[in-house]
């Protein structure tokens, strides 16, 4: 056989390759008013998502990138900014779940979120950081839920304060958060996930700006006092499980009495 002739069957089996690959799957194309693409996609001869499917800004710039399989999300997903910088990426199991590393990205570039899914629930630690790099928020993730001790930070480092969470991811006993200057901003207690018991709310300079009373039921309860920023009450509401009902009586910033509602 003449070299030739090896090389146009060389070729012609190199066609015969390429165009039954092609026929497992048709590309799709959809566009923008502008003229822009807008998603490029492959559908099987049963007409399902199968491959790479690309989704764009009406800036030409990539949105989404994920890859299909039998019409099923399968393995790494990426989403981007409008600028072209990376959003967030995590990977989908067989059942599209995500599972993996979540990793999910400000417009600036830094890292908002980290942790770990498991069959499409988070689990294990999560770090979230606002966008200038400075740690936000910290803890335990299982089944889905928040469990055991929170740390919260403000953006600029200082403590916000720390959270706990039962086994079931409800709120439970005391919380405390501050401002960034250090004085304390609220505290109070939960149980099983309510409020309850005496609420106190602060103002920066340390003055209480109001308390609060729930019954176990996280219902209203007893006398609320509001204070202005000098200490002075201005406002006491009273409820009785939930209802409004006594006097509520209103004064002026001189702790002046002004009116008396009945309920």
């Amino acid at each position: 056989m003449s070299i030739l002739m090896k090389k146009l069957l060389f070729l012609l089996v190199i066609f015969h390759i390429f165009f039954s690959c092609k026929g497992q799957s048709t590309e799709h194309k959809t566009f923008f008013d502008n003229g822009q693409v807008k998603e490029i996609y492959y559908l099987d001869k049963n007409g399902q998502l199968t491959g790479e499917t690309n989704i764009y800004f009406d800036n030409g710039k990539l949105s989404t990138v994920s890859t299909y399989k039998s019409g099923k999300k399968i393995g790494e997903s990426k989403w981007f900014w409008k600028n072209g910088k990376l959003r967030g990426s995590v990977s989908f199991n067989e059942n599209e779940k995500m599972s993996g590393e979540w990793k999910e990205y400000h417009e600036n570039g830094q890292l908002a979120n980290n942790g770990d899914y498991e069959n499409g629930e988070k689990t294990g630690s999560w770090h979230h950081y606002f966008d200038n790099g400075q740690l936000s928020s910290l803890g335990v993730m299982k089944n889905g839920n928040s469990i055991g001790q929170w740390k919260l930070y403000h953006k600029d480092g200082t403590s916000r304060g720390m959270q706990q969470y039962d086994e079931e991811g409800r709120q439970t006993g005391e919380w405390k958060e501050y401002y960034e200057n250090g004085e304390l901003e609220s505290i109070g207690r939960y149980e099983a996930g309510m409020k309850i018991g005496e609420w106190n709310y602060y103002y920066q300079n340390g003055k209480l700006e109001h308390l609060e009373i729930y019954n176990k039921y996280k219902r209203y309860n007893g006398e609320w006092k509001f204070y202005n920023e000098q200490g002075t009450l201005i406002k006491t509401e009273i409820y009785t499980d939930g209802k409004e009902t006594g006097d509520w009586k209103f004064y002026d910033e001189r702790g002046h009495l002004i009116k008396i509602e009945k309920h």
